[in-house]
């Protein structure tokens, strides 16, 4: 790597340091994935199942252990689970899903296509949301970005061995995808490799054989460390694998658990979620396709990346935003690809209409949250948010970062002269400043998303009592930040039966909208230890006393 090459990457890093790490343990942990996948890490550390995940003290089958793993052994230091060590994973999977990116734009188009690719990408709201949460899509998105980073440079190696080696990392990458969220990870791997395998002008260069021995190399990566993990889940921890596939593969694919969704889902949620670029995702990907995909393996490769799982995922019944997370740095990689051959002296209208989107978005941004801060003293009940302690010092400092934002941006855009993918970075970083006044807005909302303060209030009130939750809502919430498990209980007949047969004291966790179902506590409603109120959302503890 040359030194000029290193230069692009010095900015990069630093932008995305100065974005994922300041205040990462600041904020509570929200429901509803953040705590549960922090109590299983917890639960790892304090029992010992690390073959089989375990929350609430029951066994959690929903998704494989890598990232638990990684949760609990980010906080060995420390000997518990916190806030900051619980987002230590998804961190360290921004980090190499950009730092990856970056690579990959330098060998398809050169150090101002990596430049470019590695800011969009990392300034991406979903991305930076994401790097900054408890989560197993960002870490899925950095070993499905290696694992096709591992196949695009067996491709590239002249020496069967240097290729066979690459293989081997592809597979292990897929299979550390696997080991994360399940089979998912091979839709963003194989729709690149295989249409960039497939293409005419790398068939014509290969010698014969070299593909099927790739794809054995790659397939033996990719079992080896599976098996390496499933066998003692297996046989220590009862792990049922096929069950598990069927399950939450199979089914959710065909018939949708808790997301069904319409088959125009994803053209409603990635415009948002890819913003600011959306404007300059969609151009460059029309003018990839006008190079020409049977003319150039890299477009081709990319597009496939990007475009092909989009098609496959919509097909299937369940449906999330975050399922397009491992496409991201695909697209990213395309706006790298375009600002690289973009004029700098004129640089074509779609393109000056995306930069300009960008700052008018940082500018609505703080407009929008200067004018929610001023009105917070005149709003009513049914508004309740703005009136959340902290929220309006939080409005006024992102009102005045995101202006600040934008004021780069407007600085950035009046520059006339310059390479393109220099300003496109530097608008990257401008708009970085309202991303941080975004962060520091959201802490003050806390009492919405966190199961602290009912956590706080179990550890206090309710000492050794019986402890349940009703319904399903935010049970490793709870058992988090409470330090106990809580029964969970489904039915309002499970609800009767349970108060009836508890010892007393007795404590219940519930959501305001089921209060109505909590029997009496002989004549008199139970107590309420934590109630509704203007700073909490809908999470309330009762209690029912001695008889």
């Amino acid at each position: 790597m040359r030194t000029a090459d290193r230069r692009t990457l010095i900015p990069v890093l630093a932008l995305c340091a100065a974005l994922f790490l300041p205040w990462l343990g600041a904020r509570d942990l929200w429901a509803p994935d953040e705590p549960r996948y922090a109590q299983v890490a917890q639960e790892m550390l304090r029992d010992g199942h690390w073959w089989q995940p375990y929350v609430n003290g029951e066994p959690y089958r929903d998704k494989p252990p890598l990232v638990f793993w990684a949760a609990a052994a980010a906080s060995l230091p420390v000997g518990h689970v916190t806030e900051w060590s619980a987002r230590v994973p998804a961190v360290l999977a921004a980090f190499l899903t950009i730092l990856l990116t970056w690579d990959l734009g330098r060998r398809t188009g050169g150090r101002g296509a990596a430049l470019v690719a590695s800011t969009v990408l990392a300034t991406t709201w979903l991305v930076v949301w994401m790097a900054r949460r408890l989560n197993l899509d960002l870490p899925l998105t950095a070993f499905a970005t290696l694992a096709v980073w591992c196949g695009w440079r067996a491709g590239e190696a002249e020496r069967r061995g240097r290729a066979a080696l690459w293989s081997l990392g592809a597979g292990a990458a897929a299979a550390l995808g696997m080991m994360t969220k399940g089979p998912v990870v091979l839709l963003p791997v194989l729709a690149p490799l295989v249409v960039l395998a497939a293409h005419p002008l790398r068939r014509a260069g290969r010698e014969r054989g070299d593909l099927p021995r790739a794809i054995a190399w790659g397939v033996l990566g990719c079992v080896v460390p599976l098996l390496a993990w499933l066998l003692p889940a297996h046989l220590v921890g009862g792990y049922d694998v096929v069950g598990i596939v069927m399950q939450h593969v199979v089914r959710r694919a065909a018939h949708g658990l808790h997301h069904v969704r319409e088959p125009w889902y994803y053209l409603e949620t990635f415009p948002a979620d890819f913003m600011p670029w959306t404007l300059l995702a969609l151009p460059a990907a029309w003018a990839a396709w006008r190079r020409g995909v049977r003319r150039s393996p890299v477009d081709g490769a990319l597009l496939g990346w990007a475009v092909i799982p989009i098609v496959l995922l919509s097909i299937i019944v369940e449906k999330r935003n975050l399922y397009l997370l491992p496409l991201f740095p695909a697209w990213a990689l395309l706006i790298g690809r375009w600002a690289a051959v973009v004029p700098d002296d004129a640089p074509p209208r779609a393109f000056r209409i995306g930069l300009g989107t960008v700052a008018v978005a940082s500018w609505l941004l703080g407009i929008a949250a200067a004018a929610a801060a001023a009105v917070a003293p005149h709003v009513d009940a049914a508004r309740p948010y703005l009136v959340v302690p902290g929220v309006r010092p939080a409005l006024w400092r992102l009102a005045v970062l995101a202006g600040a934002g934008a004021v780069g941006m407007a600085v950035v855009a009046a520059r006339r002269r310059g390479p393109i993918a220099e300003r496109v970075a530097l608008h990257a970083a401008a708009f970085a400043v309202t991303f941080a006044g975004v962060f520091s807005f959201l802490p003050a909302l806390d009492p919405w998303k966190s199961a602290r303060e009912v956590g706080d209030a179990i550890r206090s009130s309710c000492a050794e009592a019986p402890l349940a939750v009703y319904p399903l809502v935010n049970a490793g919430g709870f058992a988090f930040y409470s330090g106990r498990s809580l029964e969970v209980l489904e039915t309002p007949e499970d609800l009767r039966r349970w108060v009836e047969a508890s010892p007393r004291p007795a404590c219940v966790v519930v959501y305001a909208n089921h209060a109505g179902e909590l029997p009496p506590d002989g004549d008199a409603p139970p107590h309420a230890i934590v109630g509704p109120s203007p700073e909490r959302r809908d999470a309330l503890l009762f209690r029912y006393d001695p008889r």
